[in-house]
């Protein structure tokens, strides 16, 4: 007797074939996707128990919670170290900045579990200069400005409340990361005097705070690379 291919004598709806390949599709980039992430949000259980302890109070970094109405002044101040970034890099224009976060963005945007989709090209390089200026310039002049951090002292805390344990306590929350290979690409660009030297200034800055008060020297592996990790599995992996 003749073998007959049953798939022959089945009829399949092609439409639903396409729609069940595309799913599989999706599910498998998705796979891909959350493997490259290295900025994840904190799970729901956790979040139900204390939910404050992982919101930033003072300083909204990346998408996870920019759009938080309470954090809004403090992007007043982003601008203004943008400003203060651009007076004292003259041959570095915000052009060149631009070029280099638009080069990266879509490794930027993976970097994030739960990516932006909302937010559009434009908006997302800007907040990615914007809070990444941020974060250069508040260890730019805790290390190099005479003055140190005073200097930018009163705009950050302009209703009297807060310190930069709070500040520094908001750029270590898990959900309020940066991709470090941005923050370190832009950081060598503004000051190719002090390349490589952001790591360093990151741990000596949060050890700081975390440790007594005290600045803890930088181990010797501390320049292994991190390349899409954040402030936070920086400091973690090189104290």
């Amino acid at each position: 007797m003749e073998n007959k291919d049953s798939t022959s004598t089945v009829d399949i709806d092609a439409e639903w074939a396409s729609e069940l390949k595309n799913k599989s599709s999706y599910e498998t980039e998705r796979q891909v996707r959350d493997q490259n992430s290295t900025i994840f949000k904190v799970s729901e259980f956790l979040r139900s128990v204390q939910p404050k302890a992982y919101e930033p109070m003072i300083v909204s970094l990346g998408p996870y919670h920019c759009h938080q109405p309470h954090l809004q002044d403090t992007n007043q101040l982003k601008w203004l170290l943008l400003n203060k970034l651009l007076e004292k890099g003259s041959e570095k224009s915000l052009k060149n900045y631009l070029i280099l976060i638009k080069k990266e963005e879509t490794k930027a945007r993976t970097t994030y579990f739960q990516p932006p989709a909302d937010m559009c090209e434009k908006k997302f390089i800007e907040m990615m200069l914007l809070d990444c200026v941020f974060v250069i310039m508040i260890l730019w002049f805790w290390k190099e400005d005479g003055s140190g951090l005073k200097a930018i002292e009163k705009p950050i805390f302009m209703s009297g409340q807060g310190s930069w344990r709070i500040v520094a306590r908001d750029m270590l929350l898990l959900e309020n990361q940066l991709p470090f290979f941005l923050l370190e690409a832009l950081f060598d660009k503004a000051f190719p005097n002090m390349r490589g030297s952001l790591k360093e200034w990151v741990v000596q800055f949060f050890s700081g705070f975390v440790i007594n008060n005290e600045i803890s020297r930088v181990p010797n592996d501390a320049t292994r690379e991190f390349t899409t990790f954040s402030i936070f599995f920086t400091y973690a992996l090189c104290r």
